[in-house]
């Protein structure tokens, strides 16, 4: 990781504080983002702002950008999907959960006092991942895939038949 993110952070001391941090994640410090998307070698900008909820357990808002390079389910070649979400969670133990469930707040469980950076990024960008990965304008498809999306298009306006023009005709 580079800038100002570190490995690993204390939840409570940093919300206590107020800490605000900005930086850049590598792809390859995130091995469950690899299996899904292992030709990416970039990295994600992260944003994030701790604070203290209103019951009092630590919370962190932030921002994460960058892209990721996944099987295109048009073409099956390789497809830049980009990466824009924002992010706020409550970040509480396993004892604290009923309580925090209170707030409304999309919850991040962790154990121990400190919390792996990389695994909550990892996390939310997981989520973030589109569900069919495609390339944005068919035109980035390969040729063959092209093709055979135009011939959809193609189809003449003034043959398509009006499902209701047979009803004039049906006047009582």
């Amino acid at each position: 990781m580079s800038n100002d993110l570190p490995l690993r952070f204390d939840p409570l001391l940093f919300a206590n504080r107020g800490r605000q941090l900005a930086g850049n994640i590598p792809v390859q410090d995130m091995p469950r983002l690899m299996e899904l998307a292992p030709n990416s070698d970039g990295e994600f900008y992260v944003t994030m702002a701790f604070s203290m909820s209103s019951l009092q357990f630590p919370m962190v808002k932030g921002t994460i950008e960058g892209e990721i390079v996944q099987s295109c389910q048009r073409c099956m070649g390789n497809a830049a999907v980009p990466i824009k979400g924002q992010f706020q969670l409550l970040l509480i133990t396993p004892d604290s959960l009923e309580l925090a469930s209170e707030e409304g707040h999309e919850i991040f469980e962790y154990e121990g006092q400190v919390i792996t950076t990389a695994t909550l990024i990892e996390d939310e960008i997981i989520l973030s991942i589109p569900i069919v990965a495609k390339h944005a304008d068919v035109e980035k498809c390969e040729s063959s895939v092209k093709q055979w999306m135009h011939e959809f298009d193609e189809v003449p306006t003034d043959e398509k038949e009006n499902p209701f023009a047979k009803l004039k005709d049906l006047k009582l």
